[in-house]
């Protein structure tokens, strides 16, 4: 039987990589653009100098990446 694909399947995606527990992975990623784009001593600043759209593609892939490992650990806890 071939799975449709709806909202509900959407919710359940999204839901499942806990997305309370992306906040702080937000929260570090900024940190992290500020600290970067605030270092003036660093001879690498002209590298950490982004624009927006490429910073917010940046937190975009960490956050699938860590709701990945978020899954990968839910699926090995499956017994417990």
């Amino acid at each position: 039987m071939k799975k449709r694909f709806s909202l509900s399947f959407l919710f359940d995606l999204v839901f499942s990589m806990r997305p309370l527990l992306l906040v702080p992975v937000w929260g570090f990623s900024a940190f992290g653009f500020w600290h970067a784009s605030s270092a003036k001593s660093n001879e690498f600043t002209s590298l950490w100098q982004l624009n927006h759209l490429y910073e917010f593609a940046i937190m975009i892939t960490f956050s699938l990446s860590v709701g990945a490992v978020y899954i990968l650990n839910q699926i090995a806890d499956l017994e417990v």
